[in-house]
């Protein structure tokens, strides 16, 4: 079996198709957006997607380089390996403006290691792993409830990503408080 080669793009001729919008967990989630449809603070990293990326999934590890990523975006993004067995999620990468808005850093740390708030906890491993065993590119916005900043809405812009080339093992995104 052929294997795609690093920086190859799939084909997303008709991406426009797929979009989607879904409820999880009471929460509603767009299923590739369009630029329109997120917030103005994730427009950059939606613009990458399009235009560096070819709006193809999952994203090649070697497109997501700090140098060619918009700066307004590097202190919110982040990355996120998928592990498989057992099945978790590891932050590899977390921004800075994203650690000062929740008050911690868990760069390295396992979902299973991180005390998370019921519901919110299971209901971000449900998130990912969409994200992960669907090979969607999704966006939501949601209260910050559970980092006791109830009054806070905030925006996620999250994409499959490959190390290989094949499998979606990785997560690219960034979260943008939007009120």
């Amino acid at each position: 079996m052929p294997t795609k080669s690093p920086r190859q793009v799939p084909d997303v001729s008709n991406s426009s198709s797929r979009r989607r919008n879904i409820v999880l967990d009471g929460i509603d989630v767009i299923t590739f957006p369009e630029r329109d449809d997120i917030h103005s603070s994730l427009a950059p990293l939606h613009d990458f997607w399009s235009s560096e990326c070819g709006g193809g999934v999952p994203i090649p590890r070697d497109l997501i380089d700090p140098v060619r990523l918009p700066a307004k975006i590097l202190p919110r993004f982040a990355i996120i390996e998928v592990l498989r067995d057992p099945p978790d999620f590891r932050y590899r990468l977390i921004g800075t403006a994203i650690t000062q808005f929740f008050s911690r850093d868990n760069t390295g740390k396992r979902f299973s290691e991180i005390s998370y708030p019921s519901p919110h906890g299971e209901g971000l491993k449900r998130y990912f792993g969409m994200i992960a065993r669907d090979n969607v590119v999704v966006y939501r916005e949601t209260k910050a409830a559970w980092a006791n900043r109830d009054y806070v809405t905030i925006a996620s812009f999250f994409l499959p990503g490959t190390s290989d080339g094949e499998c979606t093992d990785l997560i690219f995104g960034a979260v943008v408080p939007t009120k």
